[in-house]
């Protein structure tokens, strides 16, 4: 009888852990969820200037956190075969990727840069991989 109960009461404790993780699980996004592209647009003019753009660019990102950009810095890839375009990946606030993008440009990539250019978020689902951005962990599932 003893053992019983035992048996209950371990299948419930078990049944409880594996509930509570499902539900962990599905609070984690997806990484397709989290990845923006943002497509730069230059003129003719400074398309021999684009990898100086793409260095600031990038530089410009990075120390965005230093000159009070307060959200967490995303994941930064620049795809080496199209170099206009560059992949974000967030690790929180996911659904907001694409005004958190725009505030971030805005704010802190465009004025911190002397050449001209502008740029454009792209609409497409952005899958993660070696063409786009692949960063992983704990924030993300796949």
């Amino acid at each position: 009888m003893f053992g019983n109960i035992w048996a209950i009461r371990l299948f419930i404790v078990f049944f409880l852990c594996s509930c509570s993780y499902g539900n962990d699980q599905e609070k984690i996004p997806y990484r397709s969820d989290c990845i923006v592209k943002v497509i730069i647009l230059i003129d003719e003019t400074e398309k021999e200037n684009l990898e100086n753009i793409i260095n600031k660019i990038a530089r410009a990102l990075i120390d965005a956190g230093s000159r009070g950009f307060s959200e967490s810095r995303p994941e930064i890839a620049i795809n080496h075969n199209d170099r206009k375009s560059i992949y974000l990946q967030y690790k929180d606030k996911c659904t907001d990727k694409k005004n958190i993008t725009n505030e971030l440009f805005d704010e802190y990539v465009v004025p911190y840069i002397s050449e001209s250019f502008s740029y454009e978020i792209s609409e497409e689902v952005i899958y993660p991989s070696t063409d786009t951005i692949d960063a992983q962990g704990d924030f993300w599932r796949d």
